[in-house]
């Protein structure tokens, strides 16, 4: 269960990433 929630926030920061690369590249 606990690592099904890692893997989960990792996810999220993966996607926070990507959306705040997007803004510096506009």
């Amino acid at each position: 269960m606990e690592d099904e929630q890692e893997k989960l926030k990792q996810k999220q920061k993966q996607k926070q990433k990507q959306k705040q690369q997007q803004k510096q590249q506009k």
